[in-house]
């Protein structure tokens, strides 16, 4: 490397769970399920004298399963010579390629849809347009990543980025100088790279976290002095007809003796008999 490169991308990102076909609704009630749409936009600088770039960028991404995105962007990013660069070689300007056009399909699988940690892996093959008769010549790109919750609907995406152009013939004849002063390759843009990728990701109406299960609410303790409540009205109920109970058996009369005739007289008293 010719320099050190400071790279910072900004992406804002809008998902929504509800597309317009009825059909396309996640099945579930995880994040990145099916029917998200994910659009994009970017912004990227590299400062790495004597020759700085300057990117920008838009596309969309689409969940045809869970987990499982197809996207589309399209890029370019312009090259800005130092002033003792033109100096050293002069009109390269107009030689070289200055502007780099990239359209390019991608793959993305959320392998773990996590509602605060989510890794996935991308990849993805495409055209690039070159200016100044570079004519066009093809780029791949791979590489892992994560979305990480801060807070609310604000995410972190972290990855790594591969990339390479190809054929190399012909992409390194677009960044070729023949001039009075010097001829051959001046600028390396068609070799293997690889760079860290940071963004912001701003989630308006996509999953949220499941929510938090309420502990169950103790029943209030009963009071003595409380009459029970009554029981909610209903349907009357049939009363019971109790059986009379037998009455209880009549006492047994002992008969009385019967009496003597009154022509008898009665019987005189027997001796007494002597004390002890």
């Amino acid at each position: 490397m010719r320099g050190l490169s400071l790279a910072f991308t900004i992406a804002v990102l809008t998902m929504t769970a509800a597309p317009e076909r009825a059909g396309a609704r996640p099945n579930d009630d995880r994040p990145w399920g099916r029917g998200v749409l994910v659009p994009s936009l970017g912004f990227g600088a590299s400062i790495s004298p004597p020759v700085s770039t300057v990117s920008f960028g838009l596309g969309a991404s689409y969940f045809v399963a869970n987990g499982l995105g197809i996207g589309l962007g399209v890029s370019d990013t312009v090259l800005i010579f130092s002033r003792s660069f033109r100096a050293t070689y002069p009109g390269v300007e107009d030689q070289v390629a200055t502007n780099i056009v990239r359209v390019m399909p991608t793959l993305q699988y959320v392998f773990w849809r996590g509602y605060r940690f989510a890794p996935y892996v991308f990849g993805g093959a495409g055209p690039v347009f070159l200016n100044n008769g570079g004519g066009m010549v093809g780029e791949w790109t791979a590489g892992p990543g994560a979305f990480i919750r801060i807070g609310g609907p604000i995410f972190l995406d972290l990855g790594v980025g591969f990339s390479a152009r190809f054929s190399k013939e012909k992409c390194d004849a677009a960044f070729t100088y023949d001039g009075p002063t010097a001829s051959g390759q001046i600028i390396d843009a068609c070799s293997f790279r690889w760079g860290p990728r940071i963004g912001l990701v701003i989630a308006f109406g996509g999953r949220r976290a499941p929510p938090q299960r309420q502990p169950a609410a103790a029943p209030p303790p009963s009071r003595a002095w409380e009459e029970p409540a009554s029981p909610p009205p209903g349907p009357p109920q049939p009363v019971p007809i109790e059986a009379e109970p037998d009455p209880a058996p009549e006492p047994e009369l002992t008969p009385l003796p019967e009496p003597l005739p009154e022509s008898q007289p009665a019987p005189a008293p027997g001796p007494v008999p002597p004390a002890d």
